[in-house]
């Protein structure tokens, strides 16, 4: 038999499609390790029977995919969950090639490929399906399995139109090696029809591992094959040219998933996969790989700049410190820095930086920070004891053991055997452990609150809440500030009496002539008072001026603060101020000159620098502002 597909020199190009019977999607398995190295080789992702709902589904979160589609049954009044339940994921990379399209009915899920991004010469439509057991309660109460397929059929016929077509999904379906092609169709002269009218059904044989007689889903399946011109990937393509069983239980093995692709599709197959069985599900997920061309959208990825280094201020390295910046050498260098003229202020503030880096160096030890490692933080279960682990290594043994002899029926009756006990035994281990904490903490509630209170503190530690321990994107901080403070209108009142109130503080310092602190000049006492105030051992900014650079500059850079025109301070500190805190009640132009028998700028800038604490304000400086203040003096001298 010639297999099905070419063969496949490397992965690049190839847009891989998978599909899972998760039986139960929940964020426990999505965090899973084992579930995401599975997952994290698919570009598309999708899960059947996931049994949560509309407004669950946005709970889980898988790495690097986004939510493409999802669809879900309606919960029955009395159940404990939900029943069925399809979503698709995709990576981010390619999730703007993907487009979900409307659902005829909640088992079937379809989403397209645009053949523009992916570069191929049709788009692909794509199907997820989940067809329940043939004897199974929600077909004989809602619907036949005959009205699904009447449904899919018609999708196919519509979509086919289109583009090509790839259905996957579990159908519940035994086919044994029936055919899904038209047989002797190649006989043309028993039709009076044209070569060109006509293109006869391919003859392309199928392997099948489950013996098993075709049952009345597996009929219409094959019948609608034969129908829509689709063809089975399993046990004729690359990858499984045997028939793998998808699913195993206790009692047998079957094959009940399946990849379904348009006969024009399948030499554009690289390869289709059943994937190794694990203890996520007992079926096993399949995938096919498609050719394609197409370069991944890349994702925002912001690189956070490594912290900063810091000099070991000890007494020698402030003597010299101090020594250093009397000397000559830094003199010169200050006089061509007040008489160089500049273009912009960032290069004032770097060129002034470097002059005092320049002096910290000489004198004290730079030391550069390591990059912080994440420490790795244990998984392990506070109640898993060693005979939990036993067992666990006892059951990925025979699963291992199932997965080279899937057909092995002692295989599997072990290895469901082993994997039940150890359920048992875990939520054993688990109620012992539940019933020993409460038991300490009522016996020490009032013997021993000391030891009470640190129970409690262990167990808030050890409360596992996956929100807070992943990493939060950074696009999700940008569009949280975007949108801190835009006005929601439901809050209109409240806004409307807050600015009332503002509007009122207003009013009242305008029309008393008692509040005038905002006018009286800041004192170059204040301002060295303020940097002398400043803290030793604070983290430096990336320009590494620390506090001890200002601190221990005198008398050669306190001597510059005296000066006569102390407006030039007023201007500088509210300048500053608009500019930290974004207001913007004065243009730019108003605040460029300042002259001492006009104040009209003064008086617009003190409105907004009264929305600052001003006591706390006027107490300490920020390291930036302190900066802004000096190169003003400096530059006006």
């Amino acid at each position: 038999m010639r297999p099905l597909a070419k063969k496949v020199k490397s992965n690049e190009n190839l847009l891989k499609i998978g599909m899972w019977n998760i039986e139960g999607l929940s964020s426990e398995k999505a965090n899973d390790p084992h579930f995401q190295d599975i997952v994290s080789k698919f570009s598309i992702a999708s899960f059947v029977e996931t049994w949560i709902g509309s407004e669950s589904i946005q709970d889980i979160s898988i790495p690097n995919f986004e939510l493409v589609h999802s669809s879900s049954r309606k919960k029955h009044k009395k159940a404990r969950r939900y029943s069925g339940g399809i979503n698709i994921f995709a990576k981010s990379s390619i999730s703007k090639g993907l487009k979900s399209l409307t659902n005829s009915h909640p088992d079937i899920l379809w989403i397209k490929l645009d053949h523009m991004f992916f570069s191929i010469s049709r788009d692909v439509f794509v199907a997820v399906v989940y067809i329940s057991p043939e004897y199974s309660s929600y077909n004989n109460k809602n619907n036949d399995i005959e009205s699904i397929y009447s449904i899919l059929l018609s999708d196919v016929e519509k979509y086919s139109s289109m583009g090509d077509i790839i259905i996957q999904g579990d159908f519940n379906a035994y086919t044994n090696t029936q055919l899904d092609f038209i047989e002797f169709d190649n006989v043309t002269e028993l039709v009076n029809l044209d070569d060109s009218e006509y293109h006869p059904d391919r003859v392309l044989s199928r392997n099948n591992l489950d013996h098993k007689h075709t049952n009345n889903s597996g009929k219409l399946l094959l019948n609608m094959c034969k129908e829509a011109k689709i063809r089975i990937l399993n046990g004729r393509t690359i990858g499984d040219l045997n028939g793998q069983p998808t699913c195993i239980t206790y009692n047998g093995s079957s094959v009940v998933d399946y990849t379904l692709i348009s006969e024009e599709l399948i030499d554009s197959i690289g390869y289709f996969v059943v994937h190794d069985f694990t203890s996520l599900s007992n079926h096993r997920p399949i995938s096919c790989a498609m050719f394609a061309n197409f370069l991944s959208v890349p994702c925002d990825s912001h690189q956070l700049d490594s912290l900063p280094g810091k000099f070991l201020w000890t007494d020698e390295a402030i003597a010299s410190y101090t020594e250093n910046i009397q000397s000559q050498m830094f003199k010169n260098k200050l006089a061509n820095f007040i008489a160089k003229s500049f273009n912009d202020s960032d290069s004032i503030t770097e060129s002034f930086n470097s002059i005092l880096l320049d002096c910290a160096k000489q004198s004290a030890k730079f030391i550069n920070k390591k990059p912080l490692q994440k420490m790795k933080k244990s998984n392990r279960k506070p109640w898993f004891s060693h005979s939990c682990t036993d067992l666990r290594n006892t059951v990925k043994s025979y699963e291992k053991l199932v997965n080279k002899n899937p057909l092995n029926g002692q295989y599997r009756k072990l290895y469901y055997t082993y994997r039940s006990k150890f359920r048992r035994l875990c939520k054993h281990e688990q109620k012992m452990y539940k019933q020993k904490i409460c038991k300490d903490i009522n016996d020490n509630i009032e013997k021993n609150p000391k030891s009470f209170w640190a129970m409690l503190n262990k167990l808030d530690k050890m409360h596992d809440n996956a929100d807070s321990f992943q990493d939060i994107p950074h696009d999700n901080f940008v569009q949280f500030f975007k949108k801190l403070n835009k006005s929601d209108d439901n809050c209109s009142s409240f806004h409307k009496t807050i600015m009332e109130h503002f509007q009122q503080l207003k009013d009242n310092i305008d029309n008393d002539p008692s509040n005038n602190i905002l006018d009286v000049d800041i004192t170059t006492d204040e301002i060295i008072k303020s940097i002398k105030a400043l803290k030793n051992g604070k983290s430096t900014a990336m320009d590494l001026v620390s506090n001890e650079m200002l601190k221990y500059g005198e008398p050669e850079l306190h001597d510059r603060y005296k000066m006569d025109h102390e407006e030039i301070f007023i201007i500088a500190v509210l300048v500053a101020l608009c500019l930290i805190a974004n207001f913007s009640c004065c243009e730019k132009e108003e605040f460029v000159t300042c002259p001492r028998e006009n104040m009209t700028c003064l008086k617009a800038l003190c409105r907004c620098y009264n929305r600052a604490p001003y006591p706390k304000f006027r107490k300490t400086f920020h390291m930036r502002l302190i900066i802004y203040l000096l190169l003003e003096l400096i530059l006006q001298q």
